[in-house]
């Protein structure tokens, strides 16, 4: 019993941040900037902090390879709760001297950036309910239309539809919670009979 219990909390502690994590294949992002060198590559040219010429703000920006050459310009909101939730994080898609670009704009406070979600600037602006606990993904099912912001036919043809967000405001899933706090107690109580046992 007590091995059991030891290797069902090691499976649920590798679960969790594979569950946090994503997808892993479509462009992840983070609002810190550093998915870009952590063997996600196959999307990411570099990543930083760089001026938005639209907004005039230096804030997060992901450069993508030739596997998204362009995209379609604009914003995607990102709301709390609902679509008619207040704006906590941004995406805004540009095409920038020849390179396909996403800014990424949080209300959290993620290293040295401040708050810093600016209204949307584009007559293309689509909304999406932000995912708390991992990564908020655009689009959440299906395809990218080509007037949607962030659209590419090769990004699509290479796999690279779908884009995903995680931001600092991560907090764990209730039922990963409720999981591994119950996986806790089981293995505090086999290692009890097992330490009475011994005695």
């Amino acid at each position: 019993m007590f091995k059991v219990t030891c290797l069902l909390c090691c499976l649920a502690a590798m679960a969790l941040p594979t569950a946090a994590f994503g997808d892993g294949i479509d462009p992840a992002m983070t609002a810190e900037g550093t998915q870009c060198g952590t063997g996600l590559t196959g999307w990411c040219l570099s990543s930083g902090i760089a001026l938005d010429p639209v907004s005039g703000i230096d804030t997060i920006e992901y450069v993508f390879n030739s596997k998204i050459p362009s995209v379609t310009d604009g914003d995607v909101d990102i709301r709390q709760g609902s679509l008619s939730g207040s704006i906590v994080d941004l995406l805004r898609f540009e095409n920038i001297g020849g390179d396909a670009v996403v800014f990424i704009y949080s209300d959290d406070i993620v290293g040295s950036l401040a708050a810093d979600v600016p209204g949307s600037s584009y007559d293309t602006v689509v909304s999406i309910v932000e995912n708390i606990g991992s990564y908020t993904l655009y689009p959440s099912s299906g395809s990218l239309g080509a007037a949607n912001p962030g659209y590419s036919a090769t990004g699509e043809a290479n796999s690279y539809g779908t884009y995903g967000l995680n931001t600092t405001d991560v907090v764990p899933e209730p039922s990963s919670v409720v999981l591994f706090g119950s996986i806790l107690i089981l293995a505090a109580g086999a290692l009890r009979r097992r330490i009475r046992c011994d005695a």
